[in-house]
């Protein structure tokens, strides 16, 4: 099912070798750093602003993840903000849902299968993880991170 033209364009970024996703964001090798997400340390990240709103992350120079963050939806649209939360659900009714670090009113959903996996609540999603297809239990492994509790 088709959600959005700039989602799909985000998913394109996942495998790319690090120089290929360098040239397509116009980024210099000399913005890469040190990267971690969830569990998983000693990646490579950069700033992927211009094109996505999020970050890539690079594992023996191949692009592994890809954070979207909502951002500022002027004058550009983002991707996330760009996307809404129904259409991910209708295009995925196979995601589970596990606890999100963006609050308690919301859902992380993931379809491992599809690389995909969202924050959503309140009608909205907050941000979004890209990665090549994979099976549950490697997504929580590699990038899932159990949220502390939320108190009131």
């Amino acid at each position: 099912m088709h959600v959005s033209p700039m989602l799909e364009d985000a998913q394109a970024l996942v495998g790319l070798e690090q120089a290929a996703l360098l040239a397509r964001i116009g980024a210099s090798a000399h913005e890469v750093g040190y990267g971690a997400y969830g569990p998983t340390n000693d990646l490579e990240a950069v700033d992927a602003r211009a094109p996505v709103n999020g970050i890539v992350f690079f594992d023996k120079g191949r692009v592994i993840l890809v954070v979207l963050g909502p951002g500022d939806p002027e004058p550009e649209p983002t991707v996330v903000g760009a996307v809404h939360a129904d259409a991910l659900a209708a295009a995925h009714p196979q995601a589970v849902s596990l606890r999100s670090r963006s609050g308690k009113q919301f859902s992380h959903y993931v379809d491992a299968a599809a690389g995909i996996a969202w924050s959503a609540g309140e009608g909205r999603v907050t941000y979004m993880e890209l990665f090549e297809p994979t099976d549950l239990d490697t997504y929580k492994r590699r990038f899932y991170k159990e949220p502390m509790f939320f108190y009131k």
